[in-house]
């Protein structure tokens, strides 16, 4: 595929939100993957070397693989579970947060595949929901990922079970970014012109 000089600046840009996503799930991002130019980009985008591997240290539990989907051929169950493969080989272990960026939105195939359990630690995207920050957007509240014992103490100060919590999708931009699982808690911290804030919280479901 050729591509543009519009759509190599979407790559670095969304490479750029790929960071900025994991730094805002606590990893610790190397500065020399943190400060990549443009033009250093664009010498590793003519290599077809835009992939990152961010190794595991003191705040980062598991090694971390971002691919990038580069051609224009489709992406399916089988690719998925050949790239997994390898990337499991490769680092040898199977324990490593896998973010894969599509060109396009996953197939019904892919969507079946990744339920397994061999895939809880590997997550889809799509090249244009990664653009742009979403959680950097003025218009969307802050989310943030609360611990087990957090949603426990937010149960007990409401008297309530998690069933009766509201729900958020598993789909939504800031759960996926967040990297957030089924059953995961989250806080929504609101701005109010009246009080300064709201404060709600969700629980992640599949619907």
């Amino acid at each position: 595929m050729n591509y543009s000089e519009t759509q190599i600046k979407d790559l670095f840009n969304i490479r750029k939100t790929c960071i900025e996503m994991l730094s805002d799930r606590g990893y610790e991002i190397p500065e020399i993957q943190q400060n990549v130019s443009y033009e250093d980009f664009r010498v590793m985008f003519n290599n077809k070397n835009i992939d990152l591997l961010i190794n595991k240290g003191e705040k980062n539990e598991n090694d971390v693989y971002i691919f990038y989907q580069f051609d224009d051929a489709s992406f399916g169950k089988n690719d998925l579970k050949k790239l997994v493969d390898n990337v499991f080989k490769e680092i040898e272990t199977n324990e490593v947060l896998i973010i894969i960026v599509l060109k396009d939105k996953p197939g019904s195939s892919i969507k079946k595949e990744i339920k397994l359990p061999k895939y809880h630690n590997t997550e889809l995207f799509t090249r244009n929901h990664l653009k742009f920050n979403v959680s950097k957007h003025y218009l969307v509240p802050e989310h943030t990922p609360i611990s087990n014992e957090e949603a426990l103490k937010v149960l007990e100060k409401y008297n309530c079970t998690r069933e009766q919590v509201p729900g958020i999708l598993v789909e939504d931009p800031q759960v996926k970014y967040h990297g957030m699982k089924v059953g995961d808690m989250c806080r929504i911290v609101r701005t109010n012109k009246f009080n300064g804030y709201d404060i709600y919280y969700r629980i992640v479901r599949n619907e």
